[in-house]
């Protein structure tokens, strides 16, 4: 769960209802490594106050930008890599179109145009998840 506020007194205080709610509601209990920190903010004179960003489900959340997690960018690459070199497989497709979600919903054009356009063939990849689904759905 991420939580964003104006002061972090607020976030504490959000903290502490929702901890008892999910403890006597849900009978569970928050995890130990929640953390209260201020976002990045530029302070009137040009200059970002901080670089810190929240890491959540492979996304890093900056006060105006959003990015891939450096682990899910480095396999992002290696996958565009062996499809460069035309290695097509059905695994190879699948992982495309997942990458290719995580550029579409993060600012991600200039890895889009560097690594992904014209440098393999996006409608092959498209063609085999195709004929795998009409083939897995011809069999139910």
């Amino acid at each position: 769960m991420v939580m964003y506020s104006s002061s972090k007194r607020k976030l504490h205080s959000a903290k502490r209802i929702i901890e008892k709610f999910i403890a006597d509601n849900l009978k569970l209990k928050l995890k130990h490594t929640w953390q209260v920190y201020k976002m990045p903010y530029d302070n009137g004179k040009g200059k970002v106050t901080s670089q810190r960003a929240t890491d959540f489900l492979g996304y890093k959340y900056y006060r105006y930008k959003t990015t891939i997690r450096k682990s899910i960018f480095k396999r992002m690459l290696r996958l565009f890599r062996r499809l460069h070199f035309g290695e097509y497989t059905v695994k190879a497709a699948h992982s495309f179109a997942a990458y290719n979600g995580y550029l579409k919903c993060t600012n991600s054009k200039k890895v889009l145009l560097k690594y992904v356009d014209g440098k393999f063939n996006k409608n092959i990849l498209r063609e085999m998840i195709r004929d795998e689904t009409r083939t897995i759905n011809s069999r139910k």
